[in-house]
C-alpha cells in the first residue's frame, strides 16, 4: 500500500474524461416501505456517512460536504483516487448500461485480448457504436439513440 499508482486509461482524440463507476441507489419496483428506503438513501448520502466512505474505505464521496476538514493522515490510496477524480465525470444512471457493458467487454476482448490489428480498430469501434445505437433505437426510441450518438450520456470510449 505504500507505492500505489494509477493509470487513468487512454485519452482519445475527443477527450480524456473518465467515468466514475460505483453504486447506484435505487428503489426496487414493488417496494412497500418507500419512505424507509428514501430515509436509508438519504442516510447513505449524508455528509457523515460519505466522510466515512472517504476516511475508512478510501472511496470518493458524492456529497461535497464530506470533504471538509479531512484528517491529514488519510490513506495513500485515497490520494491516488483523488488524483484520478480530477478528470472524471459522473454519468446519469441509464437502464441500458448493462447492454453497453456487454458490447464494451466484447470490444475489449477483440482489441486487447485477441490483439486486433491497429488497422481494424477504428472499424471495430464504429461497429460497436452502431450496435449500441441500433439497440437503443429498437428498444427505446430515436430520441434516446440520438442522445447517445450526440454524447449526451458522456464519453463511452475516448
Amino acid at each position: 500500500m505504500s507505492n500505489i499508482g494509477f493509470y487513468p486509461g487512454p485519452v482519445g482524440p475527443a477527450n480524456g474524461d473518465h467515468l466514475v463507476g460505483g453504486d447506484v441507489l435505487a428503489i426496487p419496483r414493488g417496494a412497500t416501505d418507500v419512505p424507509a428506503l428514501i430515509e436509508f438513501a438519504q442516510f447513505l448520502l449524508s455528509a457523515q456517512v460519505q466522510r466515512q466512505f472517504i476516511t475508512l474505505l478510501s472511496w470518493p464521496a458524492v456529497n461535497q460536504e464530506a470533504y471538509s476538514n479531512l484528517p491529514s493522515n488519510i490513506s495513500p490510496l485515497y490520494h491516488v483516487e483523488e488524483e484520478a477524480m480530477s478528470t472524471a465525470f459522473f454519468r446519469e444512471p441509464v437502464p441500458w448500461i448493462t447492454v453497453w457493458g456487454q458490447i464494451a467487454d466484447q470490444l475489449f476482448d477483440n482489441i486487447i485480448v485477441n490483439h486486433a490489428p491497429y488497422s481494424q480498430i477504428p472499424q471495430m469501434l464504429s461497429n460497436a457504436n452502431q450496435e449500441m445505437y441500433n439497440y437503443l433505437l429498437k428498444n427505446y426510441n430515436s430520441t434516446v439513440a440520438q442522445e447517445y450518438e450526440q454524447g449526451q450520456f458522456g464519453p463511452l470510449y475516448g
